[in-house]
């Protein structure tokens, strides 16, 4: 019976050996494009988070105040670049909706005598301006934020969102958005009414506290 002859057999493992050497080559190169890929030249990619609590009261106009915790993480290889973070304050119950934006950024202290009480209290610690995210780290800031016209805090459930914004005007996209809801009863409408800011002073008296769920 006729044979393959061992010159044709060695030719064949030849080609082999070069097929799958060319096949490793390939996957480790890659590999390394990909992990190059996401170590330095992947684009910046955030993902917000807003705080459990919203600390708000009535500025002497009769727009909202509203205090938030506000998580920016960047899961991207370069830095990001926040430009501007505004949203809605929508009420579920009809649909009706007032625009927030930043103001300033806000910095917690206790104000009493150390081991006496505990009485903490916002205190400015610079307007809300660019803020820079490193790759793949967090900032977390408290930042103060205003309503744009009178809100009227009537006892209803509203959603929130946020929304981050890299560049400016027609440049300007949204990078990021964050979505929670809180509820305003009877009581905490009736609170809010009294918590406007004193125009003289530009201090308020009193605030509301909200728990906020994640939507």
């Amino acid at each position: 019976m006729p044979t393959s002859s061992p010159s044709v057999a060695n030719a064949y493992l030849s080609l082999l050996t070069i097929f799958m050497s060319a096949i490793a080559i390939l996957v480790s190169l890659s590999t390394a494009a990909i992990t190059a890929y996401l170590q330095y030249f992947r684009k910046p990619k955030l993902d917000m988070f807003v705080s459990q609590w919203l600390r708000t009261w009535n500025s002497s106009d009769g727009n909202l105040v509203l205090n938030a915790g506000i998580t920016l993480s960047n899961f991207g290889a370069q830095y990001a670049v926040v430009t501007k973070i505004d949203g809605l304050v929508i009420d579920t119950s009809n649909q009706e909706s007032i625009e927030i934006e930043w103001s300033k950024f806000i910095v917690f202290e206790n104000t009493a005598e150390k081991g006496k009480a505990f009485q903490p209290h916002g205190s400015f610690a610079g307007w809300a301006d660019y803020l820079v995210i490193p790759n793949r780290e967090a900032v977390a800031h408290s930042i103060q934020f205003f309503t744009k016209q009178p809100f009227l805090g009537n006892p209803s459930r509203y959603r929130l969102i946020f929304t981050a914004h890299a560049g400016s005007g027609v440049k300007s996209k949204a990078i990021a958005t964050a979505e929670v809801e809180f509820e305003i009863n009877e009581a905490e409408a009736e609170k809010l009414l009294i918590t406007r800011v004193n125009p003289d002073t530009g201090i308020s008296n009193s605030s509301v506290g909200f728990r906020t769920a994640h939507v």
